[in-house]
C-alpha cells in the first residue's frame, strides 16, 4: 500500500486510558501526522490533568463529536482513527461511525486507516470489513496491505512470540498440555482504580487470576497461527510492579534428543528481520531490561523432554500501544520501527 501523500490527521477515541497516554507519548517523535484530535466520553478534560507526562495544552473533545469531525477530514483526504476504548465499546461505536459516514457520503473506505486496541475485532468477523490481526512478526505483509487492524492482547502477544517458532517444528508434542505462566504489572488493569491495581493490595503481593481460563488463550489458538489443537493451560498472575510481563512457556517435546543449541538457532532464524524481538543466548529475560521499550526478549532451553521459553516485554508497549503503532507504521508504509524505542529504561 502506498504512503498517503503529506502529513495526515489522527483521531483518537478513548484518550483517558493508560494505553492512549503511551500511544500519544510515542507520537511526539512520529513524522506522519499533521494534527492529533483527542476524544473521551464526556470531553472537556485537560490532557495534562489526565496524562501529566505529555505536557499538552489540549482539551479532550466529546466522543459524540468524533463522527462529524472525522467525516469532514475524510472528505479532504486520508485520516487515521485509533480506538483506545474499553473492551466491548469499539464495536458499537464503529457501527455508529459507519452510519454517520454513510449519511454524509464520507469516503472512509478509501481514506481511513483504523487501529483498535480492544478485543472487539481480534477474533470475530461480524462486520463486513476484514480486520487484520496486528502481530507484525507474523502478519507483516498483510498489515502493509490493511486499513483495519485489531491490536493483540498483551498476554496473547507474549504467548504467541514465545511459541510460534516452536509451532513450525514437528518436534513439539500435542499429547501433553502446553503450560504457560505469566506475571503482569498493574498497568494491565487499566486507568480506573480497582482492588487488582490498588497499591496497598499489589505491593509485596502476588496472586493468580482467571484460573479457569484466560481470554487470551483464544488468541493463541486461533486458526491463523497454525498451532493445531493443543491443550493449553495458562495461568496469569498479578505482580507488584507497574509495567511489564514475564512469561514462561513449557512445551512437551516428542523425544529427548533435542538440544538447547538447536532450538536457539531455530528461534533466531524465525525472528530474523524482526527488529523488536531479541533472542538471548545465556541470560534470562528480565522486565527491567525491556520496560519502556517496544522490545521482547526471549531465551530458550531444553530440559529432559521439555522446551522452556522465557520471555519479557512491556505490556503497555510491545503488548499494547507500541505494537499498535508498529502495525500502523506498516499500514501507512513507514518503517515499522518509526518512533518506537528499542532500548528500555534500565532502572
Amino acid at each position: 500500500m502506498s504512503l498517503p501523500s503529506g502529513k495526515i490527521p489522527l483521531f483518537l477515541a478513548g484518550a483517558r486510558g493508560l494505553l492512549a497516554g503511551e500511544f500519544l507519548r510515542l507520537l511526539h517523535g512520529h513524522p506522519a501526522f499533521s494534527a492529533i484530535h483527542l476524544y473521551s466520553r464526556l470531553g472537556g478534560e485537560p490532557v495534562q490533568q489526565i496524562h501529566p507526562h505529555l505536557s499538552s495544552t489540549q482539551i479532550l473533545q466529546p466522543l459524540d463529536d468524533l463522527a462529524g469531525d472525522l467525516a469532514m477530514a475524510l472528505q479532504a483526504g486520508p485520516a487515521v482513527l485509533v480506538l483506545a476504548l474499553p473492551h466491548g465499546a469499539s464495536k458499537p461505536l464503529w457501527k455508529i461511525l459507519q452510519q454517520s459516514w454513510k449519511a454524509n457520503s464520507a469516503p472512509w473506505q478509501q481514506n481511513l486507516y483504523v487501529v483498535d486496541f480492544s478485543e472487539d475485532f481480534r477474533l470475530t468477523q461480524e462486520s463486513a470489513e476484514p480486520w487484520q490481526y496486528g502481530l507484525p512478526e507474523l502478519h507483516r505483509q498483510s498489515l502493509s496491505e490493511s486499513r483495519l487492524t485489531a491490536a493483540p492482547g498483551c498476554f496473547a502477544t507474549a504467548m504467541q512470540l514465545a511459541v510460534l517458532p516452536a509451532a513450525s517444528n514437528d518436534s513439539v508434542s500435542q499429547e501433553h498440555p502446553w503450560m504457560f505462566h505469566g506475571v503482569t504489572g498493574s498497568s494491565g488493569s487499566g486507568a480506573e482504580p480497582k482492588p487488582g491495581a490498588h497499591h496497598p493490595f499489589r505491593h509485596q503481593n502476588l496472586w493468580a487470576y482467571s484460573r479457569q481460563g484466560h481470554r487470551h488463550e483464544k488468541e493463541l489458538l486461533h486458526s491463523r497461527n497454525g498451532l493445531g489443537n493443543p491443550s493449553v493451560h495458562f495461568f496469569a498472575y498479578s505482580g507488584p510492579f507497574s509495567r511489564g510481563i514475564h512469561l514462561t512457556a513449557h512445551l512437551p517435546l516428542k523425544t529427548k534428543d533435542e538440544t538447547s543449541k538447536t532450538w536457539l538457532q531455530q528461534y533466531r532464524e524465525f525472528y530474523q528481520g524482526c527488529p523488536f524481538v531479541q533472542i538471548l543466548e545465556q541470560e534470562a529475560p528480565s522486565i527491567r531490561a525491556v520496560a519502556g521499550s517496544n522490545r521482547a526478549d526471549v531465551q530458550v532451553m531444553v530440559r529432559d523432554a521439555w522446551l522452556h521459553v522465557f520471555l519479557a516485554l512491556d505490556n503497555t508497549l510491545k503488548g499494547g500501544a507500541g505494537q499498535a503503532l508498529q502495525s500502523l507504521n506498516l499500514m501507512l508504509g513507514y518503517p515499522e520501527s518509526t518512533a518506537l524505542p528499542l532500548v528500555g529504561h534500565g532502572y
